[in-house]
């Protein structure tokens, strides 16, 4: 995705191309913040708060392609600092969205 966004100008990555708010940008901020749950605050780390989908996927005036490529990498890294002690066969107990039950 941050290879496919890094070819796009800052008009196209913000470019509808179904009837949502989807776009290039907002599906590569969402990613950033999808790395951040799974990998950092569901693994027990400081407990945050996350925006709700329509917020994940919206792409403020300031931010640019190239802010939110450099964001989903700095969360990808944090997700392999989080990740690295523990075994691939690791099972994390978490909340399902919508949900009240766990696992």
């Amino acid at each position: 995705m941050r290879r496919k966004a890094a070819e796009l100008t800052e008009e196209q990555a913000r470019r509808r191309h179904a009837p949502s708010s989807t776009t290039a940008a907002g599906l590569l901020k969402h990613l950033a913040l999808v790395e951040h749950n799974w990998f950092v605050r569901v693994l027990g780390q400081p407990p945050s708060v996350l925006p709700g989908p329509e917020i994940s996927f919206a792409v403020g005036e300031e931010e640019t392609v190239a802010g939110l490529i450099t964001a989903h990498e700095a969360a990808c890294a944090r997700s392999r600092e989080s990740t690295a002690g523990y075994p691939l066969d690791h099972v994390v107990p978490h909340e399902w969205p919508g949900s009240t039950a766990t696992g």
